[in-house]
């Protein structure tokens, strides 16, 4: 028994395309202002890093593999805020849409309540 070939990917589609897709640039918008201010809040990190000369360091053979965290902290910080990004625009979403996601539940409960009668 798998639970994704049992899912109703014609209903997620109906939800998805009634409520996420008008308000794609919502979404888009939120994504890229986060991932920017992320990027940005990065660089303030980078550059109070530098200043309190904790990124450097003594000339040694392995000093390239220990500078390979600068990328994995851009990284960290890009995943996260795009992360926040989503939700947050999500969140917009789902607020605009309140009312058409509680009628479509209503009347599909409606429906399925009928139908045990």
């Amino acid at each position: 028994m798998n639970p994704i070939n049992d899912m109703d990917w014609h209903l997620i589609w109906s939800v998805l395309k009634d409520t996420v897709l008008p308000h794609l640039g919502t979404l888009t918008l939120h994504t890229i202002l986060f991932s920017i201010i992320g990027f940005i809040l990065f660089m303030i990190y980078i550059i109070v890093l530098s200043k309190k000369k904790i990124l450097k360091r003594k000339t040694k053979y392995y000093n390239w593999a220990v500078k390979l965290y600068i990328p994995l902290f851009l990284c960290i910080f890009l995943y996260v805020f795009v992360q926040i990004g989503f939700v947050s625009g999500i969140y917009k979403i789902l607020n605009k849409e309140n009312k058409n996601i509680v009628t479509g539940i209503y009347g599909e409960t409606s429906v399925l309540l009928s139908k045990l009668k």
